[in-house]
């Protein structure tokens, strides 16, 4: 799982991060994981502090394979405040996307994602069919998706996440991030790979 934080004060969107892609042949682009010195911001959500450790800055775009959203659902939002899990109320919305030959136009048939919330985990299980499969390979296809927790700081930024829809090619620019509350809630920590299952 990933957790993205993405922040910025009085959010407006930046031009230079726009990019366009023609699904029929364009294939998009792996991630960009670079590592960074750990840096640890505290916000305060619901009267708690959470300290946020900002583990490798990450760079992705994707086809939105599907949405869970969580800003809305009386169920996960009733436990993001009657429990010690914070995870629904900072990241309203899970995006499993795809990138790389996965994700172009012509498989689109050929690969689902179904997202669930159970007992406070949040988790995607992608499908392939044995087409998508002979064609690329189980490896090939693990590595070129992933579900993404993104955590939106700003109101701005929550806005745009809560405005995307599936089908879309997005552009994420954040942190992986591990999260720990001073009630001894904790998140993470973000997977640093894009293997694992």
């Amino acid at each position: 799982c990933l957790s993205i934080v993405l922040s910025a004060t009085g959010y407006k969107p930046d031009p230079s991060l726009y990019v366009e892609y023609d699904l029929s042949k364009d294939i998009i682009p792996e991630p960009v994981q670079t590592q960074i010195k750990k840096d640890i911001f505290t916000v305060k959500r619901n009267g708690i502090n959470i300290k946020i450790a900002k583990l490798a800055k990450y760079d992705i775009t994707g086809k939105v394979e599907d949405i869970k959203d969580f800003s809305s659902n009386l169920l996960s939002n009733f436990f993001s405040f009657t429990s010690p899990n914070f995870a629904n109320y900072i990241s309203p919305r899970d995006l499993a996307l795809s990138w790389g030959e996965l994700s172009l136009e012509e498989n689109n048939n050929l690969i689902s994602a179904d997202q669930y919330f159970f007992n406070t985990e949040r988790r995607v299980l992608f499908s392939f069919s044995p087409e998508l499969i002979s064609k690329y390979g189980k490896e090939y296809a693990t590595k070129h998706c992933s579900n993404n927790h993104v955590i939106a700081l700003d109101n701005g930024l929550r806005k745009e996440l809560l405005r995307i829809k599936e089908n879309d090619v997005v552009r994420i620019v954040g942190y992986l991030v591990d999260c720990k509350a001073d009630n001894g809630w904790t998140w993470g920590p973000s997977s640093l790979v894009r293997d694992d299952e």
